[in-house]
C-alpha cells in the first residue's frame, strides 16, 4: 500500500537542505585555516590507528535511567562516554576507551576545562574525541603538550546528527564497529527541564535556569529534528550492516531495536555476548 503524504512529517524533514547548505558553508570556511587542515590530517591518521575490526562499542549517554542499571557490567568492552558521563561512580572501574565532548560549553567557559584532568586522573590512557575547530584553541594546548590522546574529528554527515548520540554513532561507523549498544538514551531532556525534572543522571545543568521561552522554542524544534535524524541513523545503520541496540530503561527512542540491559549483561558478566559471538 502506497504511503500517503504526511504534511507535518514533511515539515520536519524539509529543512534538511537548508541545514546541509549552512554546514557546507561553515565547513568551507574552516578549510581556509591551516591549523584545521593539520588537525584533520592528524585525525585521519589516528582514526586509522584506532579502527576496530568489526567489534562491539558500548555508548553510555547521560539520561536519568542509567542510574538504575548495573552499568559496571560493561567493563571490559570498548566503551564511549560523553560530556559529564565521568560523574558516574562506576566510570573509573569501567575504564572507557573514548570520551566525547562536542558541546561549545566546554570552550565558552560554561563547563570547566579541568574536567579533562578529572577524567585523566581516573583513566590516564583515554582518548578524547573533540571537534577539529578546537585544535587551535589555547585551552587544549597543555593537553597536546602533555601528549594526551586526542582524536580531532568532525562528523561527516549532518543528516545523522541527533545531538551527541548521533555524533557517537557516526564515530562508531568510522571506527569500523559493527555492533553498538547504547543506554541512557531517553531523548526527553528538553521536556524534563521544562517540567523542572532531572534531565540527566546527575540532575540538570545549572544553565537551564536561564532559558527563556525563546530558547525553549528553539530547543523543542531541535528536539524534533534530532528525532528525525535518529530515524535516518537507524535506516542507514541497517543499510551498512551495523546493529544498534537500545538498552535504555524507558524513553521514547524506538527507532532502534530494544533489549533489556540485564538480559544482555547478566550478573555473570558478558555471557550473553560471548554466547552470541559463537553463533
Amino acid at each position: 500500500m502506497k504511503k500517503r503524504f504526511d504534511f507535518w512529517e514533511w515539515m520536519v524533514f524539509k529543512d534538511e537542505p537548508i541545514v546541509w547548505l549552512a554546514n557546507f558553508i561553515h565547513a568551507a570556511r574552516r578549510c581556509w585555516g591551516i591549523g584545521d587542515w593539520r588537525a584533520r590530517r592528524d585525525g585521519k591518521r589516528k582514526l586509522k590507528d584506532l579502527r576496530s575490526d568489526g567489534g562491539t562499542l558500548f555508548v553510555a549517554l547521560n539520561g536519568p535511567s542509567i542510574k538504575k542499571q548495573p552499568i559496571e557490567r560493561i567493563a571490559g568492552l570498548d566503551c564511549l562516554f560523553v560530556n559529564q558521563g565521568f560523574r558516574l561512580p562506576q566510570y573509573k572501574a569501567i575504564h572507557p576507551k573514548f570520551h566525547v565532548f562536542i558541546d561549545k560549553k566546554l570552550v565558552d567557559g560554561t563547563w570547566d576545562i579541568k574536567w579533562l584532568d578529572e577524567i585523566l586522573e581516573m583513566v590516564p590512557d583515554i582518548t578524547f574525541i573533540l571537534p577539529t575547530a578546537w585544535s587551535r584553541n589555547s585551552l587544549f594546548k597543555p593537553y597536546i603538550d602533555r601528549g594526551v590522546s586526542i582524536l580531532w574529528w568532525d562528523a561527516p554527515c549532518q543528516r545523522f546528527i541527533h545531538g551527541v548520540s548521533g555524533f557517537a554513532f557516526q564515530l562508531a561507523w568510522a571506527l569500523g564497529y559493527k555492533k553498538i549498544y547504547v543506554t541512557g538514551y531517553e531523548q526527553t531532556a528538553t521536556p524534563s527541564y521544562i517540567l523542572k525534572q532531572a534531565s540527566h543522571f546527575y540532575g540538570s545543568d545549572p544553565d537551564v535556569n536561564s532559558h527563556d521561552v525563546h530558547y525553549i522554542m528553539k530547543d523543542l524544534y531541535l528536539n524534533a529534528r534530532h528525532l528525525a535524524c535518529a530515524f535516518r541513523s537507524a535506516a542507514y545503520a541497517k543499510k551498512i550492516g551495523v546493529d544498534i541496540v537500545n538498552l535504555t530503561d524507558g524513553g521514547i527512542v524506538d527507532m532502534f531495536r530494544r533489549e533489556k540491559f540485564e538480559d544482555v549483561f547478566p550478573s555473570n558478566g558478558h555471557a550473553k555476548l560471548e554466547e552470541r559471538a559463537m553463533k
